[in-house]
């Protein structure tokens, strides 16, 4: 039997989390949720996982540095929006578990090389997060993502039975209908609906 890796997006749980303590009052709650969405995932395959590795955005981002209107359009977080963050990120090293960040680099990228790094050695790999970015990768059986807000698992075969494209494909229907979470133009005149249209028809943006 292969061995299962999970790497989590921190953030995107962290952020979860928080705004689901809303109402709890913060605090504590901020905390216990993370940690509770994160049992959830160590389960997601029904198993548990034999490596665990959390990856963390750092406040410096380059891409921000390339183009001044990247993610422009977020709010600035809430005043004491990262007191629990310290907490969390102490629990998880007291309990051994990997963590990783690096200045300038979006959590995403450190996730990818993880990712890279555990197909390498043969291992089932399940995929923290609801960022929809990272759909791309779902290629074979041994690769899901764990969606921590909707907490449901998603696989390559239900992402091609959602959306009727491949993984590898998701990154062309991005580019052409753009992303607005980040502030990222597509294709003017293009949007969601004839972003799949076009790529079921051509394949590729180097075939368009």
């Amino acid at each position: 039997m292969k061995k299962r890796a999970l790497i989590i997006d921190g953030n995107n749980y962290y952020n979860i989390a928080y705004y689901a303590a809303e109402k709890k009052g913060f605090g504590d709650a901020v905390a216990s949720g993370f940690f509770e969405r994160l049992a959830y995932s160590y389960e997601a395959r029904e198993q548990e996982h034999e490596f665990l590795f959390v990856v963390w955005d750092t406040k410096v981002n380059k891409r921000k540095g390339e183009d001044e209107g990247y993610k422009a359009n977020r709010k600035p977080k809430p005043e004491g929006f990262y007191d629990m963050m310290p907490y969390i990120k102490d629990t998880l090293t007291m309990r051994m578990v990997e963590q990783y960040e690096k200045e300038g680099y979006e959590g995403d990228d450190i996730m990818l090389e993880l990712y890279y790094m555990c197909k390498s050695k043969g291992y089932q790999v399940t995929i923290g997060t609801s960022d929809h970015d990272l759909y791309q990768l779902l290629c074979g059986d041994d690769v899901i993502i764990y969606d921590p807000r909707q907490r449901q698992v998603v696989t390559e075969k239900s992402f091609k039975e959602k959306y009727e494209v491949e993984p590898s494909q998701w990154n062309c229907v991005k580019a052409m209908m753009g992303d607005t979470s980040d502030n990222i133009t597509g294709v003017k005149g293009i949007g969601k609906t004839w972003a799949f249209k076009i790529i079921k028809k051509f394949g590729s943006l180097e075939a368009l």
